[in-house]
C-alpha cells in the first residue's frame, strides 16, 4: 500500500507555518504603525494653541510610535466637549473648565496666577478693599471674568458690587494713572512677561511702587474651589531694587493641562508622555506657553487623576518591548501552537488534547480580561492562583505525555500576560 503519511505531515506543518507567519506579520504591521491621536486645542490665536503643532512635529521628528493630529476649536470648553463626544483623544484644557468625566491628566503645561495691582494712592491693601471699586481686567473674557467673580464671592462680594473694565496690556498704566480704574487683575504665568510688564507699567505711569493685593486665604480658597490652586509668588519676582513684591505674595491660579481620554491605551500615552518630557526644551522654544511643563501628582488622592500611561512613565515603570506587545506575541505563539497541534490532531486523531489546549487558551484569555477589570486585590490573587494551576497542568502533561513545545510556550506566554495585567491592575490599587 502506498504510504501517504509523511507528505500529509509535511503539508500540515507547512500550513501551520504559513498561518503563523501571516498572523505574526499582521500583528507586526499593527505594532509598527504609529498610533494617531487627535489633539483638541483652542482658541486658535492663544499661546497654548502653538503647543499642538510644535509637539506634533517633535513626534514625527523623533519617529515616535504616536502621532498627533491637531484639531482647532474655539476655546477650552469646546476642547472638553470634543473629548466627551469622542471626536478627540487628547486636549489642552484649563483647570477651571469642567473636565470631561473620562479625561485623565498627562502633564501640566503651565500655571497662571491672578495678580492684583493697585496704585499706592488708592488705599487698596487687602481684597475686601475692592468693594465698590473699579477693577481693570487684562484681556477680559468669560473665563477670566468668572475667575474674578469666584474670588470676589469668596470675600462676600457680588459681581454687581465691583465694576470691571476690560484692558489691553498697553492700557494698564494709563488707566490707573488717569483714575479710570482703581486696581487691575492680571492673569498669567507668575514669572512671565505678561505680569512683569504689567507691574512695570503700573510703576512707570503712577510714579510709585505698585501695591500688590494678596489673597491671604489662598489655601482655603483652593480647598473650597478645587479647580483653582494656591500659589505663592516669591519676593522680588518682578524686580530686586526695590523688591517687587516686597514680601512673598499669596494668590490663586489655574493650571493648563494636557489630558487624554481614559480609554486611550496606556502604551500610547506612555510614549506621548516620554516624548513630551524628554524634548521639553525643544517644545518650550517653539511654544513658550509650555515653558512651565511639569509632572502632575500621580498619587491616588490627586485632585485631577493621572492617566495610567502617564503614571507609568512618571513613576519610572515604563514597559519594555515584550510588555508592550505581549498581546501579539502571546496570540502569535498561541496560534502557532494551536495550528500545529490541530495538524497533529488530524494526523493522530487525538482530538481530546486539542480540545484541552483550546480550553486552556480560552480560559487564559478570560483570566486576562478578568485581571484588567478586577475590583480588588483579593480578586487579583484568585486570578493569579488559577493561572498558576493551568501552568502546572501543562507542565505535568509535558512531563507525562510529551506535550508539544508550541502549546507549552503558548501557555507560558499566556501566564506571563495575565501576570502583567495583574501587576498593572495592582499598581492602580496601591498608588
Amino acid at each position: 500500500m502506498k504510504r501517504t503519511g509523511p507528505p500529509l505531515r509535511v503539508l500540515l506543518a507547512a500550513l501551520a507555518g504559513v498561518a503563523t507567519v501571516v498572523l505574526l506579520g499582521y500583528g507586526a504591521s499593527l505594532i509598527l504603525r504609529p498610533t494617531m491621536l487627535r489633539l483638541a486645542v483652542g482658541p486658535a490665536q492663544s499661546e497654548h494653541a502653538k503647543i499642538a503643532p510644535a509637539l506634533a512635529q517633535i513626534m514625527v521628528r523623533e519617529e515616535a510610535s504616536v502621532r498627533l493630529k491637531p484639531v482647532p476649536v474655539q476655546g477650552f470648553e469646546d476642547a472638553a466637549r470634543m473629548i466627551d463626544a469622542g471626536k478627540a483623544e487628547i486636549a489642552i484644557l484649563r483647570s477651571d473648565v469642567a473636565m470631561p468625566d473620562d479625561a485623565r491628566t498627562v502633564a501640566i503645561l503651565s500655571r497662571n496666577a491672578a495678580v492684583f495691582l493697585a496704585a499706592a494712592r488708592n488705599g487698596i491693601i487687602e481684597m475686601p478693599d475692592l468693594l465698590d471699586r473699579r477693577i481693570g481686567v487684562l484681556r477680559l473674557g468669560p473665563l477670566n471674568e468668572r475667575m474674578l467673580d469666584t474670588i470676589l464671592a469668596f470675600y462676600g462680594m457680588t459681581p454687581a458690587q465691583v465694576r470691571r473694565v476690560g484692558l489691553q496690556p498697553e492700557e494698564i498704566g494709563p488707566a490707573l494713572r488717569d483714575g479710570r480704574v482703581d486696581a487691575v487683575m492680571v492673569i498669567g504665568p507668575p514669572a512671565g512677561a505678561l505680569v512683569t510688564n504689567a507691574v512695570q507699567e503700573v510703576a512707570r505711569f503712577t510714579g510709585a511702587v505698585p501695591t500688590f493685593v494678596p489673597i491671604r486665604e489662598a489655601a482655603a480658597f483652593a480647598q473650597r474651589n478645587p479647580s483653582f490652586e494656591a500659589i505663592e509668588i516669591p519676593r522680588g519676582s518682578y524686580g530686586a531694587t526695590p523688591a517687587l513684591p516686597g514680601l512673598p505674595l499669596p494668590t490663586v491660579g489655574v493650571t493648563f493641562r494636557l489630558v487624554a481620554d481614559v480609554d486611550v491605551s496606556s502604551a500610547a500615552v506612555t510614549e506621548l508622555t516620554r516624548t513630551l518630557f524628554e524634548h521639553r526644551r525643544d517644545l518650550a522654544e517653539a511654544a513658550p506657553a509650555a515653558i512651565g511643563l511639569e509632572a502632575p501628582d500621580t498619587g491616588i488622592a490627586a485632585r485631577h487623576p493621572v492617566h495610567p500611561g502617564a503614571a507609568i512613565y512618571l513613576d519610572g515603570e515604563e514597559l519594555g518591548f515584550i510588555d508592550k506587545y505581549i498581546d501579539w506575541i502571546y496570540l502569535g505563539a498561541m496560534a502557532s501552537g494551536l495550528v500545529a497541534s490541530g495538524g497533529a490532531a488530524l494526523w493522530t486523531r487525538r482530538r481530546s488534547r486539542v480540545d484541552a489546549a483550546e480550553h486552556r487558551s480560552e480560559r487564559l484569555m478570560e483570566l486576562l480580561q478578568a485581571a484588567r477589570k478586577a475590583p480588588d486585590i483579593a480578586a487579583l490573587e484568585a486570578i493569579e492562583a488559577e493561572a498558576d494551576e493551568i501552568l502546572l497542568q501543562v507542565m505535568r502533561r509535558a512531563a507525562e505525555e510529551e506535550e508539544e513545545t508550541g502549546r507549552l510556550i503558548a501557555a507560558r506566554l499566556g501566564l506571563d500576560h495575565v501576570r502583567a495585567a495583574i501587576r498593572e491592575r495592582r499598581a492602580l490599587f496601591t498608588h
